[in-house]
């Protein structure tokens, strides 16, 4: 239906394809009220954006985190009721039911799940607008990252969720390597995060009294900068999130997200 970047020049390529438009306001005049808007925009500019279009009754899908700070929610107070589906690009793997049968099955013995999200950032993005530290720790791969994993343990687990302990070194002011410990549903859980990783690796292991079970869940994934657009082929090939559900996640990790960010 049409694509919208202050940048004119990235809207080149596809102007003989598909209307563009270089103010989202006006795109919002010319096209109808029931075309959904996808926002991937980096999260420092993402409020104002959400908030007219919330305003304006579409329809939303937005890219995770959709916020880092708990006060930032305020932006649905005065809105309509609608909440935005948040792509969690992990979420729809098709191995996580198959993960999740198994913790259901030994729910009694299991120890210890630690998801392992691991990469070398230079391969992924130019990451530039995580130069831009002064709403939280760096954000990095925290903020990158970690929602991901969040969802997909509160995909496996459940949604009684507490944040224990955080370790994280930074670089330059942005946080590039962590390890997060969490508890859901009563089950000690880690995550580890890197992003500046020597190789790339995205894994759900489930440590039980007698074994240890290991989950790759990135095959078929090649580490690029076109690696994104795979992620959101997935999720849209596989999107059923209802709005209560993406609600109830993005509140969990932007409180999460809060503690972290907040060092408490």
């Amino acid at each position: 239906m049409g694509l919208c970047d202050t940048n004119f020049e990235k809207l080149k390529p596809f102007l003989s394809k598909y209307p563009t438009y270089t103010s989202y306001r006006v795109m919002a005049n010319k096209i109808s009220k029931d075309t959904t808007i996808i926002i991937l925009v980096s999260h420092i500019v993402r409020k104002d954006i959400l908030k007219f279009f919330l305003e304006k009754n579409f329809k939303i899908i937005c890219e995770k985190p959709l916020f880092w700070k708990n006060k930032q929610l305020e932006v649905f107070e005065g809105t309509n009721p609608s909440w935005p589906t948040v792509i969690y690009h992990r979420l729809f793997n098709d191995r996580l039911p198959m993960i999740r049968q198994l913790i259901k099955n030994n729910r009694q013995n299991i120890m210890r799940i630690k998801i392992v999200y691991v990469e070398d950032i230079s391969i992924q993005t130019e990451g530039h607008e995580y130069e831009v530290t002064q709403d939280t720790d760096g954000g990095g791969c925290i903020n990158d990252n970690f929602p991901n994993c969040v969802s997909i343990l509160l995909f496996l687990l459940g949604i009684k969720v507490k944040l224990i302990s955080i370790k994280k070194s930074t670089k330059k002011g942005i946080t590039m390597k962590a390890e997060i410990e969490v508890q859901v549903d009563d089950i000690p859980c880690v995550i580890l995060l890197d992003w500046g990783s020597k190789f790339d690796e995205k894994s759900v292991s489930v440590e039980t009294q007698n074994a240890k079970f290991f989950y790759d869940l990135q095959y078929g994934y090649f580490p690029a900068k076109s690696s994104l657009y795979h992620e959101y082929e997935n999720f849209f090939l596989s999107w059923n999130l209802d709005t209560d559900e993406s609600r109830e996640v993005t509140i969990l990790v932007t409180q999460l997200l809060g503690l972290i960010n907040s060092n408490i």
